[in-house]
């Protein structure tokens, strides 16, 4: 056990020899150490019980950190020492600490301030005399060290501030910055507060906002403002409006008004700034008539401004430059932009949020007005459709005039309008197969840059003839079939009686040029049928209904114009027209075809031209003939079916020779008369029953059918062309008589 005593004897031993013989530095940090010279300094001046200097005893005796601060050096007190001014004036400082009040540091006073142990100290520019502080926590003693000290001490209250709110009690001197979200010593600048400190930054939180918006200077759009014409209301200080309706709204969704002659508008001013006064220019203007909300007139916040803040200002704040940013703060940024409606609602795609939430809100604010912008003045269709539907949650109308080429989406809802179908070849999504049959390079311009209402009028006009042939076929079957196609992409249906294979061979035969091949085909390729040819087209070599049927010449080595039965048979094979075209070719032929038919048997000649005129006095005894006068009532004097013309210089089938003259009467056939260079055909001939007969010239002129009078029936040239009269028969009837 005595073993035990000795051996924590000795290691005690060789722990006091070592911190007594070895010089070690002092293991403390930084802060230990300036704790520990803060109270071992004022040691000897502080205890409880007075030391005893007598002979310099072990009560007496202390340590210190040397100059260097690398080791510890005695000192020893005694009983000697004088109360020096040096003591008085470090009594003093130790008074004035006390205090706290830091404007008694006058440069009189001896004393500075340590910014680090927050304490007032005798010293001069190289630190405290008793204490420690570093260099540059030192404020010597002179005219700033009030000050300093002051604002140390109130920088260090604001420190503590925690929200907009805390600023109360000691902390009122303090206001709430919300770009950095710290408390700043305030000061009182015009009616707002501002960082007393220029250390504390400036807190300008205000940098690159929009400027206030409170006077709108007026701005006259003329007196029919284009932008209404395209549906784009006025903003505030525009003119001329009519109606409260003509004005937009403004950021916050107030219906602005429209203030008439100048009367009652608010927030608007002319070019000085001044605003306006009733009847002033007798234009009227849209203005914003709810009162404008107050603004900041100072950058930091006391805790009565916290919530009308956040309500006026929801994106200030640390992101407020950078992003990301809050959804109230995007919301709020969506309304001032002129747009309305809910941000999330409206704006469906993410990387519009993606770039919103990587910039600084006063880009947001911009990037979100481009929206506007776009959808009111854009002229880039596209751009502005989408912009629109986001802006406004509708679309643009696509016919406003700044959208050059016109958009598809207008041309369509021209074109529905007009109430042609979606099938009509002059649909303009089939722009791309332009030109062809249908539509030139010319309607391709119309489409695209002819303005509104000339584009409206030419589909108009198309579907006007569309419809018109399409109740008179006959008047134009090629043209009521091309229009029809245009407007509704279906042919009308045929008007005419398709003759079969056989007789339309025997009608085109009977032109003697045309030519009957060995296996019943038609040749056209004599050169007096020319006319025969544009009728259909050679393969590949145009474009249309025709191609569109498959209608076209079958090409041989001998001729590019033969006709088959298989092409005829086709239902839309235009054989109207070569029926129209080969009779065509007859108008002309009244001679050769009287000719033939006279050559056969049951026909004679009829009259050969006009009677001539002959008067027989005022009283003739004897019956009178066709073109002889006097006559009396409608048939005295005059052989039967003969009428008395009276007064008459000209009456059917007579030639006035200068004996009809006023006052004078003459016998004239009222059917026969017009039934000059005519053939008359014997009853029971056998041409009796290729037409109909009726006893009315106008009928048989109007149906092409004969003239039946007196047991015989006539047929003279206005008959014969008659679209619907059947030459080729009769040609082919004269042929076997």
């Amino acid at each position: 056990m005595k073993y035990i005593f000795l051996a924590v004897f000795l290691v005690l031993l060789v722990i006091i020899y070592y911190f007594y013989f070895n010089k070690v530095k002092e293991p403390l940090s930084v802060q230990d150490q300036k704790k520990y010279l803060k109270y071992q300094d004022k040691y000897w001046i502080k205890r409880k019980y007075n030391p005893v200097f007598k002979k310099g005893n072990d009560d007496s005796k202390f340590v210190k950190l040397s100059q260097g601060k690398d080791k510890l050096v005695d000192v020893k007190i005694n009983a000697n020492i004088k109360d020096l001014d040096v003591t008085k004036k470090i009594e003093k400082c130790k008074i004035l600490n006390r205090t706290r009040n830091c404007d008694n540091l006058t440069a009189e006073s001896g004393c500075g301030y340590c910014f680090e142990t927050d304490t007032i100290s005798y010293g001069d520019k190289n630190g405290p005399k008793e204490n420690v502080c570093t260099k540059k926590g030192w404020v010597p003693p002179g005219p700033q060290a009030g000050f300093m000290c002051k604002k140390q001490k109130e920088q260090a209250i604001c420190k503590d501030v925690k929200d907009c709110g805390d600023a109360v009690g000691d902390k009122a001197i303090c206001g709430f910055c919300p770009l950095t979200g710290k408390g700043l010593v305030k000061k009182r600048e015009g009616n707002g507060w501002v960082p007393k400190y220029d250390d504390d930054g400036k807190c300008d939180w205000k940098k690159g906002m929009p400027p206030s918006t409170k006077n709108a200077k007026k701005k006259f759009m003329g007196w029919y403002p284009g932008n209404l014409r395209q549906g784009v209301p006025l903003n505030a200080g525009e003119g001329d409006c009519d109606r409260d309706a003509d004005c937009g709204k403004t950021p916050a969704g107030v219906q602005m008004k429209c203030g008439h002659d100048g009367r009652n508008v608010k927030n608007v001013v002319d070019s000085n700034g001044r605003p306006l006064k009733p009847n002033q220019g007798w234009k009227d203007y849209c203005y914003d008539p709810s009162k404008p909300n107050p603004g900041f007139e100072g950058v930091l916040l006391e805790p009565k401004d916290c919530k009308r803040f956040k309500q006026m200002f929801p994106c200030v704040g640390r992101n407020m430059f950078t992003g990301p940013h809050s959804n109230t703060c995007l919301d709020s940024l969506w309304k001032k932009s002129g747009c309305s409606g809910d941000l999330q609602t409206r704006v469906t795609d993410q990387l519009d949020y993606n770039n919103w939430q990587k910039n600084s809100y006063i880009d947001v604010l911009n990037n979100m007005k481009g929206f506007q912008g776009d959808a009111k003045y854009g002229k880039n269709y596209k751009k502005s459709k989408a912009a629109h539907q986001k802006c406004f949650g509708k679309p643009v109308n696509p016919c406003l005039t700044r959208f050059r080429p016109r958009p598809m989406d207008c041309n369509r809802k021209i074109y529905d309008s007009v109430g042609c179908s979606r099938s009509g070849r002059l649909n303009p999504e089939k722009i791309n197969t332009w030109p062809n049959g249908y539509a030139s390079n010319w309607w391709k311009r119309v489409q695209l840059w002819y303005n509104n209402w000339y584009y409206k009028y030419y589909v108009n006009y198309y579907k006007g003839q569309a419809d018109y042939y399409k109740r008179f076929p006959k008047k134009n079957f090629d043209r009521a079939i091309h229009t029809n196609m245009l407007c509704y992409g279906t042919p009308p249906s045929i008007p005419y009686q398709k003759p079969c294979w056989a007789e339309f061979s025997m009608m085109m035969t009977a032109t003697s040029y045309i030519k009957k091949l060995t296996d019943g085909s038609l040749d056209f390729k004599s050169n007096n049928v020319s006319r025969f040819r544009n009728i259909l087209p050679i393969s590949n070599r145009t474009s249309g209904w025709t191609k569109e049927q498959n209608l076209s010449w079958k090409s041989t080595s001998s001729s590019q114009y033969i006709l088959t039965r298989i092409m005829y048979e086709k239902k839309y094979f235009p054989f109207w027209n070569f029926i129209k075209t080969n009779k065509y070719s007859w108008r002309s032929k009244w001679p050769y075809f009287k000719k033939l038919m006279l050559s056969a048997r049951g026909t004679k000649p009829g009259k050969s031209g006009k009677v001539n005129s002959k008067w027989h006095g005022w009283s003739p005894r004897f019956t009178l003939k066709e073109g002889e006068g006097d006559c009396e009532g409608s048939s005295s004097r005059g052989a039967p079916g003969l009428k008395c013309g009276h007064n008459k210089t000209n009456l059917p089938g007579v030639r006035n020779t200068g004996a009809m003259g006023r006052g004078r009467d003459f016998c004239y056939d009222p059917n026969g008369g017009g039934i000059n260079d005519s053939i008359i055909f014997v009853n029971g001939s056998a041409f009796d029953e290729i037409i109909p007969s009726t006893t009315s010239m106008s009928h048989a002129r109007r149906q092409g059918f004969f003239y039946s009078s007196g047991g015989v029936r006539y047929l003279d040239k206005n008959i014969y062309l008659h679209e619907n009269f059947p030459f080729w028969l009769f040609l082919r009837t004269a042929s076997v008589n």
